[in-house]
């Protein structure tokens, strides 16, 4: 009985993934999940013979883009009657000497990009449409990079960049194609910043990601609706002295946690929880801190913001 509903779903999301990669966007009436794997997770998984990630899946063949974290989809589609998936299919590459890969900056500006495109079209097509966003590593930067903006020394990757260009992917995505993102898993975000309303994970950080995050405002925002886990000893965001395999275990510590914060998001409509001018609560693995009102800051550019632009342009001159 397993088997058959574990192949029944695989064959209705094999028509949602494929679906979902071209220009034609389907909408579903349960919950539309988009995944995008880390840095290495390979995009063909079956094809190259992933046979511990198909059957921990129960997807069939048809995990094609979707890392450790397609280990969470179908514990949600059992609750969540109706839903559906998209991975991101975009390199994930770290630019390995030997390799024809894309750099890790290219691969995070295509990827944000891609996310990018994605959250609006579905967002456009399905206005009622809820939608939950997962990503480990590499791929929690390129979701977080598109809720909460990218920093503009990134947009040197853009072919042939404008500043209105570089402008616009400096600025989180606006309400109309977010407000309906109801739950963000983002697992071992490089980007991560401490300290934030939206930390999970260890107590015991010891410091930020590789490439933490200057403003974090659009995404504390967002409240309920984003947690970031990230653990000690996790050397990609939570940099410091010790080193241990947290980068690697997010899904297996916390797959009942992970999926259980989805499903509540869903049962409850998406609560927002979203932030105000007073202290913010404390969390599991989240420290306190009080806030300005984040939704006046996550619009416009701040000086600091605009000098980063200037200094873009001239390392696209240089390069």
């Amino acid at each position: 009985m397993q088997v058959l509903r574990s192949l029944a779903v695989a064959c209705s999301l094999a028509a949602g993934l494929v679906s979902s990669q071209t220009s034609n966007t389907q909408c579903v009436k349960g919950l539309k999940i988009f995944v995008s794997r880390g840095t290495g997770e390979p995009l063909v998984d079956a094809l190259n013979k992933d046979t511990t990630l198909i059957s921990e899946t129960g997807l069939g063949n048809n995990t094609r883009g979707l890392g450790e974290t397609g280990k969470l989809l179908m514990p949600v589609f059992d609750k969540i009657p109706d839903s559906n998936y998209t991975a991101i299919l975009y390199t994930a590459s770290n630019g390995r000497r030997g390799t024809n890969e894309s750099n890790y900056f290219e691969s995070v500006f295509n990827g944000t990009a891609m996310v990018r495109k994605a959250m609006t079209d579905y967002a456009t097509a399905c206005p009622s449409g809820k939608m939950a966003w997962i990503g480990y590593s590499q791929g929690a930067q390129i979701i977080s990079n598109s809720l909460c903006g990218m920093p503009v020394i990134w947009a040197q990757f853009m072919p042939n960049p404008s500043i209105p260009e570089m402008i616009s992917f400096s600025q989180p995505l606006p309400a109309n194609v977010t407000k309906n993102v109801i739950a963000t898993l983002l697992l071992g975000d490089p980007s991560h910043k401490n300290g934030t309303n939206y930390n999970y994970g260890s107590h015991n950080l010891t410091g930020d990601g590789v490439f933490y995050r200057g403003d974090t405002s659009a995404c504390e925002a967002l409240g309920k609706r984003i947690r970031s886990y990230c653990d000690a000893g996790d050397v990609y965001c939570d940099v410091g002295p010790a080193y241990s395999d947290a980068h690697v275990r997010y899904v297996k510590d916390r797959k009942e946690e992970l999926v259980n914060y989805i499903v509540e998001q869903w049962n409850n409509g998406g609560e927002t929880g979203e932030v105000s001018k007073t202290k913010t609560t404390t969390r599991s693995g989240a420290s306190p801190s009080t806030t300005e009102d984040a939704s006046s800051k996550a619009h416009g550019l701040s000086s600091t913001s605009i000098l980063a632009i200037i200094m873009s342009v001239v390392l696209v001159v240089l390069i």
